[in-house]
């Protein structure tokens, strides 16, 4: 059994201030948490030790009205234009715990892909190794780079997550890509879009089709967060 907790809409620095807030008041016996919330902006967040000035253009992100704040997990850059973001709170005597930070992965995508097959229909798997392919400039892209555990659908990945571990627990950020960000904005945004972009869209299973509509992107939000917080209740 867990929490859940759905703070709604923000720009991304507090969306990333309020669970780094929830992983420093966490205590080892807590109730574990599903924090569910969105994004009042169009944003991108980047991992702890990830340099956003090596991987974006200033220019294309005030132009495209992106704002952009540091994960306080790891891992590389996420765009949430048209995603669902949800963060995992386990402290650190539940079950869901483990000193080794890939089976905490594997627990919690566990749970993640049920509830997305759930709703999408389809079949999915967790990678069960690193791919060996990678090129330097997709590195700091989540959704250009899978990785063990990661929720894999018809070859695709379907999630972006990381996580920081304390002694007293850890904080699993992910993201579920409902929709790849346009184009337009890739190419306005990356220093590399032509090594990014192609990698994000051949790699990046979408949930819903480029030009799924307003209603059905509502739909599938409602969908996805009612069914992730069946999984956990």
């Amino acid at each position: 059994m867990m929490q859940v907790v759905d703070t709604g809409k923000a720009k991304p620095e507090k969306n990333m201030a309020f669970d780094a807030h929830l992983l420093d008041v966490m205590r080892p016996t807590d109730t574990p948490l599903l924090h569910l919330y969105d994004w009042s902006v169009p944003s991108i967040t980047y991992g702890y030790f990830t340099k956003p000035e090596e991987h974006f253009q200033n220019d294309g992100l005030q132009k495209m009205g992106i704002h952009t704040a540091q994960r306080p997990t790891g891992g590389g850059a996420l765009f949430h234009t048209v995603d669902l973001a949800f963060s995992f709170l386990i402290p650190s005597e539940h079950e869901g715990y483990h000193e080794n930070v890939l089976e905490n992965y594997k627990y919690i995508n566990e749970i993640v892909k049920s509830a997305v097959l759930s709703v999408v229909e389809e079949e999915g798997l967790l990678l069960p190794e690193d791919p060996q392919d990678s090129k330097k400039e997709t590195e700091r892209f989540c959704m250009a780079k899978p990785t063990k555990y990661d929720v894999m659908i018809r070859g695709k990945k379907s999630i972006g997550a990381a996580q920081r571990k304390k002694k007293q627990g850890y904080l699993h950020q992910g993201s579920i890509a409902i929709m790849l960000p346009k184009e337009e904005l890739l190419y306005s945004v990356l220093k590399y879009p032509d090594v990014v972009a192609p990698h994000m869209k051949a790699l990046t299973y979408e949930l819903l089709p480029q030009d799924a509509s307003d209603n059905d992107l509502a739909e599938l939000r409602h969908k996805l967060k009612r069914k992730l917080a069946e999984m956990v209740q």
